[in-house]
């Protein structure tokens, strides 16, 4: 009985923890434009959630998402790409595009991305993965 009460105190905690980081992102959100502003491919890619979600008080903004997302995926930030890629399938905040899907799902699925490879996979499209046990 003690063991389940301190892994519940544990999980209480964590969540605690949890809320508390997302309360930090709320009270430094101008940093956190600034860094991306400077060329900060984490920021960039973190402000493109915010904008796409429209979480911590941002109105939700799929262009401004995937301009954020752009940026950082061109420079190579995998979860960038991926983000991106699904907004063109989707047609959201971009024009739909499946040939610029495709682009970003296989640069993202080129570096392992389990969700790239997996979406590639549904649309039936060789993955990396696939084409290197051949």
């Amino acid at each position: 009985m003690r063991r389940i009460l301190w892994v519940l105190v544990g999980v209480v905690a964590a969540f605690s923890a949890s809320v508390f980081a997302a309360e930090q992102v709320t009270l430094d959100l101008d940093g956190l434009r600034r860094n991306a502003e400077a060329g900060d491919r984490v920021a960039q890619y973190n402000l493109g959630v915010i904008y796409e979600s429209g979480r911590f008080g941002v109105p939700m903004d799929k262009g401004k998402a995937a301009a954020l997302y752009r940026q950082a995926a061109d420079q190579g930030y995998v979860n960038a790409q991926y983000n991106l890629g699904v907004l063109h399938l989707r047609g959201e905040g971009v024009k739909a595009d499946q040939q610029a899907a495709l682009h970003w799902l296989r640069l993202a699925a080129a570096q392992q991305h389990s969700p790239a490879l997996a979406a590639l996979k549904k649309l039936g499209v060789p993955t990396p993965e696939a084409s290197a046990g051949k």
